[in-house]
């Protein structure tokens, strides 16, 4: 049975639930290992050879692959040799630093492939938004329904040149606002905490021996899970250090590995300050607003990020209107959930947001026709004992309209 879910996480951010109440803490340990095997975690098999390369049907392939729930897909099209080789393209780390990592790497992908069909949800599926054709790389923007951990956009970067099956060496993940390389980048730098390894890693140019040496002591709460000093720590930072890119987005991993909410608040707000106005940014920015009730900011997050993945996305246009459901203009959110479903009419989320809207503005007659889309189009049944646990639906739940739709409901589902 399908409980009521009133709103929809925003992003794959586990920030805070519909009330606003923080529910970071509870589960950032399960977050973390699924944020880190969701890098793991995204492509379908696919077969064709150098001279008839299509993207097209090459990414159609991948896209049927996580919409049949095939598990063992990834492995199959991702070039780890490719991609090592390109994290490593600095020379930083030696050769047998190299080596183990990239055994690592291969079992890693060999045993998470499965991750991400597990999370997506019954209804959920993976679509292509959109292509970026070049002489010899072409990007493909993949937008992922992870049910309950929400939505995650990743733009993979597929080497034409390859003449095999393994094309896609990286890829731009939106959630983290950055490179997969770059992440990983990043994740040697934590894993290795020696000042020159750190230094080329992250393009340090200037000698900054004492912010160097309390982003070494920052690293370490990784094992200490000490939240206080985390948090002294970054904000000792001199803030010309505090402000850089990769700077934030590591203090912002480490926060959310320790479960530092107030660490955690605070990188994403400095990434705001200072890269705001970067469009790729702003899908991480946006449940940071959403939990600050800065509903506005939210929306105009989306409005950025649109700027970079395109205007015609289903759920970022429902995003929008569950942000205008929340902030009570229920006319704009039903308008923007119409038009969700235009562009993608099996999408469940805009019809919660509709039924939110129609239940808390007493249009009973509309919310019961939303439930019977529900119940007809995505299979779900509603439970009443989660219903009267929120007030605006107790009073719903009293009225004739309700009481008639539920019986004839009910005695449609016996007679089946």
């Amino acid at each position: 049975m399908r409980q009521l879910r009133k709103t929809r996480r925003l992003s794959n951010l586990n920030v805070s639930d519909n009330s606003g109440r923080n529910c970071m803490n509870k589960n950032i340990s399960l977050f973390i290992i699924y944020s880190m095997l969701l890098l793991l975690s995204v492509c379908a098999s696919a077969s064709t050879g150098k001279n008839d390369f299509n993207t097209e049907r090459y990414m159609k392939t991948f896209i049927d692959g996580i919409n049949n729930r095939d598990e063992s897909a990834f492995y199959k099209i991702f070039n780890i040799d490719a991609f090592v080789e390109k994290v490593f393209s600095e020379n930083v780390l030696n050769a047998n630093y190299k080596k183990g990592y990239k055994q690592g790497l291969k079992r890693g992908f060999e045993n998470s492939s499965k991750l991400l069909v597990t999370l997506m949800p019954d209804n959920g599926y993976a679509k292509l938004i959109r292509l970026r054709k070049g002489n010899s790389f072409d990007k493909a923007l993949v937008r992922f329904d992870l049910g309950d951990n929400g939505y995650s956009f990743r733009e993979f970067i597929i080497d034409k040149r390859i003449n095999s099956d393994k094309r896609i060496y990286d890829w731009y993940d939106y959630t983290y606002g950055q490179k997969f390389s770059e992440y990983n980048r990043n994740i040697l730098a934590i894993a290795s905490p020696n000042r020159s390894i750190i230094k080329k890693i992250l393009n340090l140019k200037n000698n900054r021996k004492k912010d160097i040496d309390n982003l070494l002591l920052l690293i370490k709460t990784l094992k200490t899970k000490d939240a206080g000093q985390a948090l002294k720590l970054y904000k000792g930072f001199d803030e010309s250090f505090r402000k850089i890119r990769s700077i934030i987005l590591i203090s912002y991993s480490i926060a959310s590995r320790i479960g530092s909410n107030e660490l955690y608040r605070i990188t994403l707000s400095d990434l705001g300050k200072y890269h705001g106005d970067e469009a790729s940014l702003n899908f991480v920015l946006i449940d940071h607003y959403y939990y600050q009730k800065k509903y506005d900011k939210a929306i105009s997050a989306i409005d950025t990020f649109m700027q970079e993945v395109g205007k015609d996305d289903a759920a970022l246009i429902a995003l929008k209107a569950n942000l205008y459901s929340v902030s009570g203009n229920c006319n704009k959110a039903v308008a923007l959930s119409r038009e969700a479903l235009r562009y993608e009419v099996r999408f469940e989320e805009p019809y919660w947001v509709m039924l939110n809207c129609h239940v808390n503005d007493n249009q009973y007659e509309d919310a019961v026709k939303i439930m019977s889309d529900i119940e007809n189009k995505f299979n779900i049944v509603f439970d009443i004992n989660v219903l009267q646990k929120d007030a605006a639906y107790n009073q719903f739940m009293g009225t004739s309209v309700f009481k008639n739709w539920y019986m004839q409901s009910m005695s449609k589902k016996e007679a089946q």
